[in-house]
């Protein structure tokens, strides 16, 4: 691999809270010290991003595509990992979408992308060993098919919008009320399920 080169890793989903905004999630970006599938470690200390700031808000792609921005993320470094808390572009379709894929749970995780400044190889006498990433970049975070880290799974998604918990919210204490009422309320506890 050539210094400077674009890398992607891939990071898992965590449930979102219901502070969280209306079409976002919280995870793990990337843990420290553990090999990947492509036999990669990353050192606690790689990422310049971190150096002055302990966190970094960065675009939020789909599959790493650089034309499909669909929110942004910030990422927050830890001793062992990195955690990130996403909001997606509710206005835009295809954030709509991806956000549906995530509930349904047809996509289950997410990649960062960075661009490596300094590495070594882990076997010296085998350069498709792995790398242990001594110095990156960190540039983007994409919600992604299929994760590279074997724990990169989405764990939990909010699945209703704030509307719908604050209609909900207004049912259950009785402050609406009429005669489709019943139907809207099992409607909403169904998506819970």
């Amino acid at each position: 691999m050539a210094k400077n080169e674009l890398y992607i890793k891939n990071i898992t989903l965590k449930e979102l809270s219901d502070e969280q905004s209306t079409m976002g999630f919280e995870g793990i970006a990337t843990t420290y010290g553990n090999e990947d599938r492509e036999g990669d470690i990353i050192n606690s200390d790689a990422f310049i991003n971190f150096k002055n700031n302990n966190s970094v808000t960065l675009p939020l792609l789909f599959n790493h595509n650089t034309d499909k921005v669909i929110g942004k993320i910030t990422l927050t470094n830890g001793e062992t990992e990195v955690k990130a808390k996403a909001e997606l572009i509710s206005s835009l379709t295809l954030a709509q979408e991806v956000y549906e894929m995530l509930k349904f749970g047809a996509i289950s995780g997410l990649s960062i992308g960075f661009s490596v400044l300094n590495y070594q190889y882990r076997d010296s006498t085998d350069p498709y060993a792995g790398l242990i990433i001594t110095m990156a970049e960190l540039v983007e975070t994409s919600v992604v098919t299929v994760p590279a880290n074997d724990n990169a799974r989405i764990s939990a998604v909010k699945k209703l919008t704030q509307s719908e918990i604050d209609t909900l919210t207004n049912i259950i204490e009785g402050n609406i009320d009429g005669p489709n009422i019943k139907a809207l309320k099992e409607s909403l506890l169904n998506k819970l399920k």
